[in-house]
């Protein structure tokens, strides 16, 4: 992504006269567009690992056999993970980044791994512990 800046000219007699410079290294406070695309990307990805985590929970529920439904869940643990896997994706892709938008490429490594984080603690706490106190304890509410 090239960063366009305005500079102004003094030297070799041309003071006042305007030219645009390009850079790739330029570093800036904000986020590039790189980095803002990086993270949509990533929230995308965080958004379809609860969408699918959701489906399968929802075609677990549906199952009768307690057992069965244990085993399920224990092989789904997968999909309850993902929104950590995405979280450490774009942690290496923000370290790619690093060489084009310094500022930018921390923020989006440090907010892909927590939102990945939370996400993840999130999903568990609202869908899988539930259900699974649910089949231990028969549906007795405590």
């Amino acid at each position: 992504i090239l960063i366009a800046m305005i500079v102004t000219n003094t030297s070799a007699g041309t003071q006042g006269s305007l030219e645009i410079q390009t850079d790739l290294n330029t570093h800036s406070n904000g986020l590039s567009a790189m980095s803002i695309a990086f993270f949509i990307l990533f929230s995308a990805i965080q958004v379809w690992a609860v969408v699918r985590t959701k489906k399968e929970i929802n075609e677990i529920e549906k199952i009768e056999d307690n057992s069965r439904k244990i085993k399920l869940l224990e092989n789904c643990e997968f999909y309850f993970d993902l929104p950590v896997y995405a979280g450490l994706a774009g942690t290496v892709c923000a370290f790619i980044l690093l060489n084009f938008d310094p500022g930018g490429s921390r923020i989006l490594a440090y907010s892909t791994t927590v939102t990945g984080i939370i996400i993840s603690v999130l999903l568990r706490g609202r869908w899988l512990f539930p259900m699974k106190k649910q089949i231990i304890t028969g549906g007795e509410n405590e």
